[in-house]
């Protein structure tokens, strides 16, 4: 089968996309140039301009790619908060699927954590319009069952979303150095059983 016209482009696009994500999420917009990105990616630094005009383009393809990351993750927390298994069974498979999701998706994940730090919280609304709206959809589907109002339940979604990332951006020497011994799998179950006594549905 003859191959697509398109597929070499679609495979450098990528790599090259994979590599600016990697770096702006490790140091930062002002400490990556394209130089680098084309460094990391093993392309031609004309290649990266031929593809992305400037590396103010090449970043913002990197945060709508990390927008598409965070919308579908938000889509499979809404799945797992609106089941009609109970409550504490509910959040715990939400914790699940927020932590492995992030770990598949770790360069994006940095990346807005790095974004969140640097630019500060009214930056980029996309970000915060998919996390409020999350919030704000999620704690409905909670107050029936939890003992919190819903005040307290949109502090402790956020409180877990600040906490989960933080987690899920830490370097493995980190982690080690905390919770030594504690294997990838213990610590998702600890982090869901943390988020059961927090949403108020121990």
């Amino acid at each position: 089968m003859a191959r697509p016209p398109h597929a070499n482009s679609d495979a450098t696009r990528a790599k090259i996309l994979k590599a600016a994500t990697h770096l702006f999420a490790s140091q930062g917009d002002g400490k990556t140039s394209v130089r680098q990105v084309a460094r990391e990616a093993g392309v031609a630094q004309a290649t990266v301009h031929h593809y992305y005009e400037s590396k103010e383009g090449l970043y913002d393809a990197c945060f709508q790619a990390m927008i598409v990351d965070l919308a579908q993750l938000i889509q499979g927390l809404r799945d797992h908060l609106e089941d009609v298994s109970p409550l504490a069974h509910r959040v715990r498979g939400a914790v699940r699927t927020a932590y492995r999701f992030a770990g598949e998706h770790r360069p994006s994940v940095r990346l807005m954590n790095r974004q969140i730090l640097e630019a500060g919280a009214g930056a980029h609304g996309t970000r915060q319009d998919l996390l409020f709206s999350f919030i704000h959809a999620a704690t409905p589907a909670l107050l029936t069952d939890s003992r919190l109002n819903r005040t307290e339940l949109n502090i402790a979604l956020y409180g877990l979303t600040c906490l989960l990332v933080r987690i899920c951006v830490a370097e493995a020497q980190e982690l080690a150095r905390i919770i030594p011994g504690v294997a990838r799998q213990d610590l998702e179950d600890h982090l869901g059983d943390l988020a059961v006594r927090m949403l108020g549905c121990d």
